[in-house]
């Protein structure tokens, strides 16, 4: 969603531009990387619910109403940045959003009053960082010619994976392994788990500067004005009728949903 906006006005943004673009996924990544998969997860499971059974239960439970959510969001959002044209303040409110949601989870203690607010923070977390990367994907046709989309959409997807893998060996080595925790965090409040959260949104905010700085945005539809959540939802319906003039296209869209769902 999102990318027919660049597609036949693309031009070629200049090599800051294209790698202040690539490094959103440095930025972004540790999230994925430190609260959902490793770190917070593990901590929120055990630490938080106490049970490791229930608690991967719960767990599981909340990113699947994240999940829900995003499929369900995502195509609208997608139409109605679509028609505005500008991306940039959709990918700025989802960062701050996000780096805000990650910092908060310092205060989920360990104990199950916080499992509402443990996994109220982390769905709207995941939710807004997912969109930050779809409208910041919907940038990239608009940032450089189309015979190198895939070289540019590789090196970010590889940054991403080496942003992820940094944070948590910054994360392992300063907050968890340590038997004295920098900063005199508390070990039996499990305030060195804790501090990961802070450190995503701190990560997230500096390593995505770059792009709101030296990536340049789309230009904004003269329509944007008009651009209503009813036309909106009007826009989206004609894309999905379209659909059926375009198999190849229905096919890997059914296939991208099938094979996400098989790696989670």
């Amino acid at each position: 969603m999102g990318q027919g906006t660049a597609t036949g006005t693309s031009r070629e943004a200049g090599t800051r531009g294209r790698a202040a673009w690539a490094l959103f996924d440095w930025a972004v990544s540790p999230y994925t990387t430190l609260i959902i998969t490793f770190v917070f997860a593990a901590y929120f499971s055990q630490g938080v619910v106490g049970d490791p059974v229930r608690g991967q239960s719960l767990w599981s439970f909340g990113m699947a109403v994240g999940g829900l959510a995003f499929a369900l969001a995502a195509p609208l959002l997608g139409v109605l940045a679509d028609a505005r044209g500008r991306l940039k303040p959709w990918i700025l409110a989802c960062t701050l959003i996000c780096a805000a949601a990650s910092a908060a989870l310092w205060w989920v203690a360990p104990d199950p009053r916080w499992i509402v607010l443990a996994l109220a923070l982390v769905i709207v977390g995941n939710l807004t960082s997912e969109f930050a990367a779809l409208f910041v994907n919907a940038l990239l046709p608009g940032i450089v010619r189309p015979e190198r989309l895939g070289r540019l959409s590789g090196w970010a997807w590889g940054l991403g994976y080496g942003g992820g893998l940094a944070a948590l060996v910054v994360a392992l080595t300063l907050l968890i392994w340590p038997e004295v925790p920098p900063f005199g965090l508390d070990r039996q409040e499990a305030e060195h788990v804790r501090m990961v959260g802070p450190l995503v949104g701190a990560w997230l905010l500096l390593f995505a500067l770059p792009l709101f700085l030296l990536t340049p945005d789309l230009p904004a539809r003269r329509q944007a004005g008009s651009a209503t959540l009813g036309q909106a939802l009007r826009d989206l319906s004609a894309k999905i009728r379209g659909l059926r003039q375009q198999p190849d296209l229905l096919r890997f869209l059914v296939a991208h949903l099938l094979y996400n769902n098989g790696l989670l």
